[in-house]
């Protein structure tokens, strides 16, 4: 089974700060965290990355529960595989934006996830005004969540709280290098380019989408969504549980059931006299 050894990448400038056997974590100098992941399962995106659209979607709905917006969320390749690019970009209190930039190579019954965190630090909103200053119709701006300053990258009618700045279009990362945003792109930038991606997962089979979970306890095949098996096996834990379809039955429930019992073998005994 693959493992972090199978996926390798430049960390010139990193300092290893974790490493745990499922995660493995470097820090920079001015404090941006960047990680490698490895997940032993089904990825849970909600489709093949042929199908962006639901991905974008599964990933707008889940960022903007925990008060973030997309930047972009986009198919790609690295190092000759299928993957997904992302960034986010969560405000942070009690000023200035953090952006979490990452890289997914999902396969069929595993996955590598490559993460960088970039925090704004000192004066913020320079990259922002700059970008209002200079836009060509900055009246239709006035730095409103309106069509041209705020708004989703793949869905203009979507509304939220936090939305895409048209300061986070990429001509602006060569003007401001040093802002989060220009960090965490030159950082997957840096991943693509140095990448190495072993055998091991080269020879895995690719990720189709959302697969039918067969139940290992009764070999029921559940959906693709399913938590627990009619049977009771609980497919996150790896464990039988308590079945949802049986409600839990105490000791009075254990009577009753002999009184039931005992009931029907007294009824079927008097019908055949």
């Amino acid at each position: 089974m693959p493992d972090l050894q199978s996926v390798s990448f430049s960390t010139a400038g990193w300092r290893l700060a974790q490493d745990d056997g499922t995660m493995r974590a470097w820090e920079n100098a001015v404090g941006d965290i960047l990680s490698l992941h490895v997940f032993l399962k089904v990825p849970d995106l909600a489709g093949p990355l042929s199908g962006i659209d639901r991905i974008r979607d599964g990933y707008r709905t889940a960022v903007v529960q925990v008060g973030g917006g997309l930047v972009e969320v986009e198919a790609d390749e690295l190092g000759g595989l299928p993957a997904l690019r992302t960034i986010f970009r969560f405000p942070q209190d009690p000023h200035g934006v953090s952006y979490i930039g990452a890289w997914t190579i999902p396969r069929r019954s595993f996955s590598f996830v490559i993460k960088v965190c970039c925090a704004e630090h000192g004066t913020t909103g320079i990259r922002e005004a700059a970008s209002w200053i200079a836009s060509s119709d900055s009246r239709r701006l006035r730095m409103t969540r309106s069509k041209v300053g705020f708004q989703d990258p793949h869905d203009p009618g979507f509304r939220a709280p936090v939305l895409r700045n048209s300061s986070d279009d990429a001509e602006w990362d060569e003007v401001f290098p040093q802002h989060p945003l220009s960090r965490a792109r030159a950082c997957l930038r840096s991943v693509k380019e140095s990448i190495s991606i072993g055998e091991d997962v080269r020879r895995s089979e690719p990720f189709v989408g959302p697969q039918a979970k067969d139940c290992p306890g009764c070999g029921l095949v559940n959906p693709p969504g399913a938590q627990r098996c009619d049977c009771g096996y609980d497919f996150g834990k790896g464990r039988m549980e308590r079945s949802y379809l049986q409600p839990a039955v105490g000791i009075g429930g254990v009577f009753l059931a002999l009184a039931i019992i005992r009931l029907v073998l007294w009824l079927s005994n008097e019908l055949s006299k």
